[in-house]
């Protein structure tokens, strides 16, 4: 049994009437009970509203002189005029822009990519019912990558500031391999001009190696900004070489993580473009100062995240902000979607990985060897870490409003639940479902738009959110309504809404605030209103679920959520007045045995009818007890209605009997399972067809339904087949012959070609008999002038 429930959610002060009515509807031979339920409700808020919010099914008629429950199933609102209902709608997706995936390209001035499909679609949503949005990414070829070398000009980085200008070309053309739209800027980093950082005399500021060994070095500063984006590669390792000189400070720790934060928010002073894959890449062999340590200085003011980077790529050198914090960093590497790779040497490597556990999804760590000389590879690395990865989230002002939970399928098995996926290739589909589900419809909101986001690029899925729960009903004015109709009240939707004192239909009825009319009088002394169950409106109780009573002192029996299962009245507590027809404590048992009964017989003659209902008796089950566990006993009714069921399949005869009972046979899907106590099968075949056929009954009083599943084949003509074989079996034994021939031609030829070479190979080798003996005999004759010569 299919039960459809509507559930309203209304506020504590609505007066509420449920009665439910069970309609059953034949259809494929199933009984589908449907629970309409009418609603009477006198709100001080807007009725319409809560009714269309509260179920998808429910619809509102606002007629002003309707009688019957406004809040209802379209379906049952039939005597009220289609112009005056308000129809409800169910939560839905319309895609309206879903253009194929491409890679990047520049096109004129205009830079043309896509790597989410769709991009645009409308949501209709409804409080309480989730919708699913599916969604694709696919990572563009050649989509532009940015990366800024920030790096730690220390004395102690000298050697490796060379390896770089060294290295500048062919750290380009590793970043060409990876996007033939790349750029590289470089700045560099010492720390604050103030004590204890850095000496503040007016030598060593200008000299900050004049303390130690070494003969000299650059003036001291924070930032420097050198060299824009370009991928002028030549022009980079240029600039760099001219520009960048090695400094010093006073302490072991530098200000990098102020020249991190300058280059992530000064985007447009030093050139990062809307549209890219942006990284800063840190090179260092020293730790970093954070926030508080600006305190040892007087920099106490915390550190606002501005840009101060002049047009001359200088940092002032007095500004009174502090070092920034790791989590003030991370907010603006999220916000800007730029990563961080920290190339850092051995000794600090472990300090920077502890860093990079605080925010693990911005930051790479990478152990920098000696010059690092390994620089490029530690680039490379970086940018397939973050690249691999990718994760969504949902940019909207309403968030606590909405619920948007992510699955991904990231490795074709199917999805889970997740945001992110690991294992991304370029150039390869990933399917995404956002599933979006609205917790409270917005007062003031209707409309708006949201969009799904990645974490490292900027192209976004634009998704128009529109909030179904307002009735357009309640804009009407009030002077489209006959006079008198709401006395004290205002019309909304076609009801009265009573002002503060009144009640009633036309809120021509004062209202009593007393609670003293719903409290009962007990051996002299008053009780709490309503007995502490249920609320006192207008003098009157309104009883919580399941009491009853002028004082909501009765707690009758409940049956399927319903007082006296709804064929009875509370009389006291747990007494129940059955209808007649009814009876038992809760009035759920009917008395008649119209259900049992099936061809004439109760129960089939194997069981006895209880509250309308088959009993059976051992080794028998079924609604009318047709089913059994022993064979010699018989097993249902599927032989009694085998020859309709053919009749109907081959046939299609829809004018059924059995006996002078009706059939009704419906065809169903055989993607459908069917329902019910048993299948039941049977075969056919014609000269044109052959059938399976699994087929289930239903039976009533005056109707026996069919289910039928059919699955068909068209036979095949043994005058067509007959030669079809002959020629098959011969074609085979050609190709089994031809292949036989290949074979044995093939060694023939191999076998030949061997003797052929032995032959050869004896021509070319000269033989002698080993018994043959050469008459020649050479003696050695002991000379002083030729000592060796042969005679």
């Amino acid at each position: 049994m299919l039960i459809l429930l509507a559930v309203l959610s209304v506020p504590i002060n609505t007066h509420m009437n449920i009665m439910s009515h069970v309609t059953t509807f034949p259809k494929c031979a199933l009984q589908i009970s449907i629970l309409t339920i009418y609603i009477t409700m006198t709100l001080s808020g807007n009725v319409c509203d809560e009714c269309i919010q509260s179920s998808p099914e429910l619809s509102f008629c606002f007629q002003t002189d309707y009688t019957s429950q406004r809040c209802n199933e379209l379906a049952n609102l039939t005597d009220c005029p289609l112009k005056y209902i308000e129809r409800n709608s169910p939560s839905k997706v319309t895609i309206y822009e879903d253009e194929d995936f491409q890679n990047f390209d520049i096109i004129g001035d205009k830079q043309n990519y896509i790597q989410f499909r769709p991009q645009k679609a409308k949501v209709h949503l409804r409080k309480g019912h989730a919708v699913n949005f599916t969604f694709s990414y696919k990572p563009a070829r050649n989509y532009p990558l940015e990366l800024y070398y920030l790096m730690d000009l220390t004395y102690s980085m000298k050697n490796d500031l060379q390896t770089l200008v060294n290295l500048g070309e062919e750290l380009g053309y590793s970043l060409q391999n990876i996007s033939e739209n790349f750029q590289i800027a470089f700045g560099s980093y010492v720390d604050k001009l103030l004590m204890p950082f850095s000496f503040t005399n007016r030598d060593n500021i200008d000299n900050p190696c004049n303390h130690t060994s070494q003969a000299s070095c650059a003036k001291s500063y924070l930032i420097k900004h050198i060299q824009n984006f370009t991928n002028d590669l030549e022009l980079f390792a240029k600039e760099v070489q001219r520009k960048s000189e090695a400094s010093a400070n006073l302490d072991d720790l530098e200000g990098g993580m102020e020249a991190l934060m300058q280059v992530i928010v000064c985007g447009k002073r030093i050139g990062w473009s809307d549209v890219s894959r942006k990284f800063v890449i840190i090179s260092t062999g020293s730790y970093m100062h954070l926030a508080g340590d600006g305190l040892l200085s007087g920099t106490v003011r915390r550190n606002d995240g501005r840009c101060l980077i002049d047009f001359k790529g200088n940092y002032p050198a007095d500004n009174p902000f502090d070092y920034p914090s790791l989590e003030e960093i991370h907010k603006h590497l999220k916000r800007q979607k730029v990563n961080v790779i920290f190339a850092v040497k051995e000794k600090v490597q472990s300090y920077y990985e502890e860093m990079g556990k605080i925010i693990p999804d911005s930051a790479f760590i990478g152990t920098l060897e000696k010059d690092s000389k390994n620089i490029i590879q530690l680039t490379r690395d970086g940018y397939m870490d973050f690249f691999k990865k990718s994760k969504f989230s949902i940019d909207s002002n309403h968030t606590a409003d909405l619920d948007v939970t992510f699955y991904a399928n990231c490795d074709g098995s199917g999805f889970v639940k997740t945001s992110e996926c690991s294992n991304v290739v370029l150039e390869n589909v990933i399917d995404f479902i956002a599933e979006i589900k609205l917790n409270k419809v917005p007062a003031d909101v209707k409309k708006e738009t949201i969009y799904i986001v990645e974490r490292n690029i900027q192209e976004r899925i634009r998704l128009d959110l529109e909030y179904f729960g307002f009735c357009k009903c309640d804009s009407i004015s009030a002077t489209l309504y006959d006079d008198g109709l709401c006395v004290n009240g205002d019309i909304r939707c076609g009801e009265c809404t009573c002002h503060y004192g009144w009640t009633g239909i036309s809120c021509n009825e004062t209202c009593s605030y007393s609670l003293d009319p719903c409290r009962r009088l007990v051996n002299g002394v008053k009780e709490t209103s309503c007995s502490r169950r249920g609320d006192c409106e207008c003098g009157k109780c309104l009883c919580d679920f399941p009491y009853q009573g002028k004082y909501c002192e009765y707690k009758c029996p409940v049956y399927r959520g319903k007082v006296c299962s709804d064929h009875g009245k509370c009389i006291d507590s747990e007494t129940c007045a059955c209808d007649p027809g009814y009876s038992g404590k809760d009035c759920s048992c009917e008395e008649s045995n119209e259900n049992c009964i099936v061809f004439g017989k109760v129960c089939n003659g194997h069981g006895t009818c209880k509250c309308n209902k088959c009993v059976c008796k051992q080794n028998f089950r079924g609604k009318k007890c047709e089913y059994s566990t022993n064979q010699n006993e018989g097993t249902g009714f599927c032989s009694e209605f085998l020859n309709q069921t053919l009749n109907f399949v081959e046939n299609g005869t829809t004018q059924l009997y059995y006996g002078n009972t009706s059939i009704r046979p419906f065809s169903v899907s055989n993607d459908i399972k069917l329902g019910g106590e048993g299948i039941c099968f049977a075969r056919f075949s014609n000269k044109s067809h052959y059938c399976e056929i699994n087929y289930n009954y239903n039976l009533d009083n005056d109707l026996i339904i069919l289910k039928i599943q059919s699955l068909c084949y068209k036979a095949v003509n043994a005058a067509v087949m007959g030669p079809v074989i002959v020629i098959g079996i011969i074609g085979i034994g050609l190709l089994m012959a031809l292949a036989w021939k290949l074979i044995t031609s093939r060694k023939d030829r191999l076998e030949y070609e061997k003797f052929q070479k032995e032959v050869t190979q004896q021509q070319r080798t000269r033989i002698e008999n080993p018994l043959y003996t050469s008459p020649i005999t050479s003696y050695r004759v002991p000379t002083a002038s030729n000592k060796n010569k042969v005679l």
